[in-house]
């Protein structure tokens, strides 16, 4: 059971209640045992948790997500541009000039950084591999006006 209580100085604080009657082979009641557990702490974590899975949703640069078959898991919403232009989507493969970079990631462990230009964009790509777990990311920065600004 999920209750708050309130701390001697004021302050309201997440608790959570366990509590167990013990009966008599009467069924009469014979005694209570309860306990109160401060979870203010794992509401924080909770929280922060929250926030951190949605921050490859909310960044404004491309992150994407491969498995070792180089299928894409996960694209965020800067990555429809990349996806259109690669004519791929989620849980598709992606283009052979992206996949010999995934496998040799994989393979050794490795983060490789690269400029792509697609579009009329051009990014640089930070891929990290974890190869434990089976996948890479691909962070992207949009480059495109540093580009534009060097050839002036």
């Amino acid at each position: 059971m999920r209750l708050k209580s309130s701390k001697k100085n004021g302050k309201i604080t997440p608790v959570l209640y366990d509590a167990s009657v013990y009966m008599d082979k009467s069924g009469d009641v014979i005694g209570i045992s309860a306990a109160a557990r401060d979870t203010t702490e794992r509401k924080r974590m909770e929280a922060e948790l929250e926030s951190i899975a949605r921050l490859p949703q909310e960044n404004p640069n491309p992150v994407i997500r491969l498995n070792q078959g180089s299928i894409i898991n996960y694209a965020n919403p800067a990555d429809q541009m990349l996806l259109a232009y690669w004519g791929s989507t989620i849980n598709q493969k992606a283009p052979s000039t992206i996949i010999d970079i995934v496998v040799a990631a994989l393979d050794d462990g490795v983060q490789r950084k690269f400029e792509c230009t697609y579009a009329s964009n051009a990014y640089f790509i930070t891929l990290t591999p974890f190869p434990k777990a089976g996948y890479v990311n691909l962070y992207g920065r949009d480059i495109t006006e540093q580009k534009k600004q060097k050839k002036c």
